[in-house]
């Protein structure tokens, strides 16, 4: 017993140690940046501004946010992290209104979340590998220090909160999962799916999986004989309270949509319209080619022009306005160990997605990493070609789930020895530390310095 005491009190320190660490190395990233060196982050920190100056919410169409070329602002898009980085601005500017300092505490919000997501990342990572504490730690790693992840957490924009929205909501399903849904995790599923909807559209999918994952739990408690009246009363009653925190979260933004915009709650068909009026003749959404307005097909879009493959490498690591890569030996090496890890999933598919308990927690998962993907292949088939790993980003801790689970299959059935395969996988997080700070130190560093 003592001993147990002993593991879990060093765990919690590794675990404090590593959000320091995390926390320290992604302001890095964030203080060397200069202003707009990142995917339209003049574009963005232009909300924050105009809350923090006029201290009231923008108008989408308000000249002061909209951009001269594009002739749209992302104020019709939530603005939740936005609103924060306002606020951060506000007590900043008690000490100092140097234009640095404003930016910097604006950034902030996003290395917050990014930390919150790690903090989660772990607590999910102790519930889904209790018994493997080295794979636990490789999940950790894998989903936090991919060089992406770290980017997005750098610099003004609404990503990281979303890629922390879309964890909140995987680990609350396991709580639910484990407690049959008592109404404290049913409360929680509504604030995380509030913060989903507040954060941006890639992360949507999860409101539909969440639906299916939170029926399907009540349906296999009738299946195990649990009384059907029993379970029907306490799925409706949950529901019921999961609708009402996402109503009282997230339902004021949606409805000042509607009274703004004319009935359109998402903001969209107005942001469109705007653009058509204000954006440059080559820009406007009506000149601007898409691969469906070309006729291309789906396919055609996601291999004849490498939607899949820009998206891959851009979700590994891509910098600046996308123009900064990484050696190609560290794209091949991340492939590779991601590579592996799928193919072990596949390997053991059969007992993941019919044999094993948390077979509906699988589907749901997969399912999200689907919807995640294909909420952005669409946007870039039928709205602006945009093959962009970030957009992606909140299908980050459910995909490297499954490459762990995977990674761990190939390791134990082809490596026999215990010990070996320890030294396999603290070879692997070295290498893949290593392509962390190299990322930063060699390839995103001396492009300011």
């Amino acid at each position: 017993m003592e001993e147990k005491r002993k593991v879990l009190q060093n765990d919690k320190r590794l675990q404090i140690g590593y959000l320091i660490f995390w926390s320290i190395f992604t302001f890095l990233w964030l203080y060397v940046q200069p202003f707009n060196v990142s995917p339209d982050e003049e574009m963005r920190y232009l909300i924050p501004q105009f809350i923090y100056k006029y201290e009231v919410l923008p108008h989408g169409a308000d000249k002061a946010i909209i951009n001269g070329i594009w002739g749209s602002s992302y104020g019709f898009n939530p603005i939740t992290s936005y609103i924060v980085s306002a606020l951060f601005m506000k007590v900043t500017a008690l000490f100092t209104t140097a234009e640095t300092a404003l930016l910097i505490s604006a950034r902030l919000v996003s290395l917050l979340f990014g930390a919150a997501n790690v903090w989660v990342v772990m607590k999910i990572a102790e519930k889904l590998f209790q018994k493997k504490r080295s794979y636990r730690w490789m999940f950790i790693i894998f989903a936090t220090l991919l060089p992406e992840a770290i980017f997005i957490c750098s610099y003004v924009n609404v990503d990281a909160m979303a890629l922390f929205s879309a964890s909140l909501t995987i680990y609350i399903w396991i709580l639910g999962m484990e407690s049959n849904w008592k109404y404290r995790h049913c409360a929680a599923l509504g604030m995380s799916l509030s913060l989903c909807l507040l954060s941006y559209y890639n992360t949507y999918g999860f409101l539909l999986t969440s639906f299916f994952f939170f029926v399907g739990c009540h349906l296999m408690r009738v299946e195990k004989g649990k009384d059907k009246k029993e379970c029907l009363i306490s799925m409706i009653k949950g529901g019921l309270l999961v609708l009402l925190i996402v109503f009282l979260c997230s339902a004021w933004w949606f409805v000042r949509n509607y009274m703004l915009y004319d009935g359109d709650i998402l903001g969209l068909k107005t942001n469109d319209m705007i653009a058509e009026m204000y954006a440059q003749p080559e820009f406007k959404p009506s000149n601007r080619p898409t691969p469906m307005s070309q006729g291309m097909s789906l396919f055609q879009m996601l291999f004849q022009e490498k939607w899949i493959a820009e998206t891959g490498l851009s979700f590994i690591a891509r910098f600046g306005f996308a123009d900064i890569y990484i050696a190609k030996w560290m794209y091949l090496v991340v492939v590779i160990m991601f590579g592996i890890g799928l193919v072990g999933s596949c390997m053991k598919f059969k007992k993941i997605f019919w044999r094993e308990k948390k077979v509906l927690f699988h589907w749901m998962l997969l399912l999200s990493i689907l919807l995640t993907c294909g909420i952005s292949a669409y946007y870039s088939y039928s709205s602006d070609f945009q093959p962009q790993g970030r957009y992606c980003m909140p299908m980050l801790t459910a995909l490297m789930y499954f490459v762990v689970i995977g990674f761990r299959e190939i390791n134990e059935r082809f490596c026999k020895d215990e010990k070996s395969q320890q030294r396999i996988i603290v070879g692997v997080v070295i290498f893949f530390w290593m392509i962390a700070l190299l990322s930063y130190f060699v390839y995103f560093l001396p492009n300011y310095i």
